[in-house]
Formats: C-alpha cells, sequence, structure tokens
C-alpha cells in the first residue's frame, strides 16, 4: 500500500463528553505526513465542534438524509449503515475508527460486509451501559443486547479499551478472545492542559472549602451521592464553608436541581453549566471529587491530578484505582455510598495534604504512565498493522 492512510473517524456528536475530547486528541496530533483523517458525525451538534480541526472534512449524517421518509422500525440503523459504507466507498477510506457503545454497533456491521479494517473503541463498564439501555428501550432483553454486542466486537478487527481494568473485563463480560483486546490509553497533552489551566479562574471567598466536579450530569456520574455527602457534612457535621461547584450538563439536570433545593443547598451548590475549559475551576478548587459509579479511564480524574489538586474518587470498575495507583494518589471509597464520600471529604478538610512534593510526585507518575506520544504512537502503529492486513 503506497502513499497516507486514510482514516475515518466515527462518533455520535461533538457533545463535551470524554469520548468526544479523545477523539478530538486524535484529530489533533495524528501524523498527517501518514494519515488522512476524517470525521463522521451521526448528529452535527455539541460545543466541542468548533475545535474539530480545519484540515479535517466532515460528513455529517442527517445532513445528508434531511430529507428522509417514513422512519418505521429499524430503517433508521439501515439507512445509516449504507451511508457510512457509501463515505467509505466515496472517500476510499482504508480504516475505520469508532468510539463508544451505539457508534461501535453501527460501524462493524458496515465495515465487515465490505472488508475495510475496523477498530471498535470502548470507554466505560459495558454491564451497566447495556442495562441502562435496555430499560430505555426494551426491558427484559438484555441478553440480547449482549450478543448483539458481543457479535459487533468480534466483527471489528480490534477493541480498544481505555484502561487495563476495562480491557479484562470487556473478555470476562463478552467473552472475547485476548488478541481481540487491547489497551491504549487515552490521551494527555500536558502542555496544553498547563497551558489551559493557567487561563483566568473564578473568584471564590477566602474561607470557603471550594469542591469541583467536571461531567456530563447523567446517573452514572453519581451527582446524587456526591450532593447528599455535601448535605450531610454541612448539616449534620457543620461545615458550612462547603461550596460544590457542578461542571457541565445533561439529562439530570432538572433532579439534581429538586434535590439540591429540596435539601436546603442552594447556597451551596453552583450548577455551572458546561464550561468550555474547566481547568482553571479545578486548578482553583480545593478538592476535585469524582463520585462515578462507573467509567473507564476518567479524563477529569487525570487532569486533576496534572493540576495539582487533592482529588477524592469513588473506587468504580474501572480507571481510578489504576489512575491513583490503589489509592496512593488519592483518597478512594466505595461507589454509590454519600457515606463514604462524606467521609473522604471530611477527612480532606481537616487533614489537607500540603505536602508539594506528594502532589509533584503524583503528576510525574501520571505523564510516566500515560504519556500523550506514546500513546499517539500506539494508536498510529495499530492503523498501519491493520491496514496492511
Amino acid at each position: 500500500m503506497s502513499g497516507k492512510l486514510r482514516i475515518l473517524f466515527v462518533i455520535g456528536t461533538m457533545d463535551g463528553g470524554g469520548a468526544e475530547r479523545q477523539v478530538l486528541e486524535i484529530l489533533r496530533g495524528i501524523d498527517r505526513d501518514r494519515f488522512e483523517p476524517r470525521l463522521y458525525l451521526i448528529h452535527k451538534r455539541g460545543a466541542l465542534l468548533s475545535q474539530i480541526p480545519e484540515d479535517v472534512p466532515l460528513d455529517v449524517f442527517w445532513e445528508r438524509h434531511r430529507g428522509m421518509g417514513l422512519k418505521f422500525p429499524g430503517r433508521i440503523p439501515w439507512t445509516q449503515r449504507r451511508d457510512l459504507i457509501s463515505v467509505i466507498r466515496e472517500h476510499h477510506i482504508d480504516l475505520v475508527y469508532s468510539r463508544c457503545y451505539l457508534t461501535n454497533l453501527l460501524v462493524a456491521p458496515a465495515c465487515a460486509k465490505i472488508k475495510v479494517p475496523h477498530v471498535a473503541a470502548v470507554a466505560v463498564d459495558p454491564a451497566p451501559e447495556l442495562e441502562l439501555y435496555r430499560r430505555v428501550r426494551h426491558p427484559g432483553f438484555l441478553k440480547y443486547y449482549q450478543r448483539h454486542a458481543r457479535r459487533a466486537y468480534l466483527m471489528a478487527d480490534c477493541v480498544v479499551a481505555n484502561s487495563q481494568g476495562l480491557c479484562q473485563r470487556m473478555r470476562d463480560y463478552f467473552d472475547l478472545p485476548d488478541a481481540k483486546v487491547r489497551t491504549i490509553y487515552n490521551l494527555f497533552d500536558v502542555d496544553r492542559i498547563d497551558h489551559r489551566a493557567a487561563e483566568p479562574a473564578p473568584e471564590w471567598q477566602e474561607e470557603t472549602f471550594n469542591i469541583v466536579t467536571t461531567a456530563r450530569l447523567h446517573s452514572q456520574k453519581g451527582h446524587y451521592y456526591l450532593i447528599l455527602a455535601v448535605h450531610w457534612l454541612i448539616f449534620h457535621r457543620g461545615f458550612q464553608q462547603i461550596r460544590l461547584h457542578l461542571l457541565g450538563e445533561g439529562q439530570e439536570e432538572g433532579h439534581l436541581r429538586q434535590l439540591v433545593h429540596r435539601l436546603g443547598l442552594d447556597d451551596y451548590v453552583e450548577f455551572a453549566g458546561f464550561v468550555p475549559n474547566p481547568l482553571p475551576w479545578v486548578k482553583q478548587a480545593q478538592l476535585f471529587c469524582l463520585p462515578s459509579l462507573y467509567e473507564g479511564m476518567p479524563n477529569a480524574l487525570v487532569e486533576a491530578v496534572l493540576c495539582r489538586t487533592p482529588v477524592v474518587s469513588t473506587n468504580c470498575p474501572s480507571g481510578p484505582a489504576e489512575i491513583l495507583e490503589e489509592g496512593k494518589w488519592g483518597r478512594l471509597v466505595f461507589p454509590g455510598s454519600y457515606a463514604d464520600l462524606a467521609n473522604a471529604i471530611e477527612a480532606e478538610i481537616q487533614n489537607p495534604e500540603v505536602d508539594p512534593q506528594k502532589r509533584e510526585d503524583a503528576r510525574r507518575s501520571i505523564i510516566d504512565r500515560f504519556n500523550h506520544q506514546q500513546g499517539l504512537e500506539q494508536l498510529q502503529q495499530l492503523f498501519s498493522e491493520l491496514s496492511r492486513g
């Protein structure tokens, strides 16, 4: 094969989540002397649309099919697969990289049909993800969705997990061959993170203890338990100086606002909405908290350590224990327990980590283990390897 490899990246939207940010990191960093990247979205929406590199062509399914008529059951996914195949053929795509559950299910059969290599990237534990999808779509069909997903991942040439824990989980849950799944960590451009973290930060009162969490307002992210923990600390333990800043937006915002109001926390909890650059908030905070029920490799936790901010995280599957080296660089608590979260936060308030060397050591550990250039080169080698057949 001669010339550059044409890689099509597929994801649903450019909303401000970790999966979308990682696709952007790859698009920014991929070697233009070796590869020609192209992006395919289902919907042209999201706060990160403006950050797509100018030299990356964009195809959008719903812009290509605005006049679709009757949407009878099965027509949309069938049309999406057909459209994806058309884009692959039209632009002579050599390999397709998809990220997230639904896009992986879309891309796998399309690529298998026309024999184009496919890399399916996964970012969260599959069990709760499928359980949530089952509850929304068809209660009682969990085994069907599991078999359907397993077929898709077996069709893929390679399944890439973003942590060792998630890699093993994918093998176990879907009974995938060990050789089918490999770990390539998320990409973290430390220089860019430092530059963004140095931008102006919000002004907070000196006497307050500011806790920041950055995530979609989704049940997976565990905001409910964090709010309960803050309520307990303020009204039962007397820590009136606590201020919780929730950065992000999502479907749970209405419910969470009602909870905050019902618990009398309106003066203590801020819904900051989508913040294009949350890093100055994270850097200035006294504590970063990740209350997730499940993850894969939470970008926000890595970025908080890089910002030298003390962290408390749930020990959810998977990623946090791997990032924090089993609690060496931050407190780990049981997921879904507001009492454990409250105890860990209280410990940080009463016994703050003041040793700057430990924060530097934590940051160095992250840089050494999650090297941006190394991860990017692993991806590029994988693309070249699969394209050669």
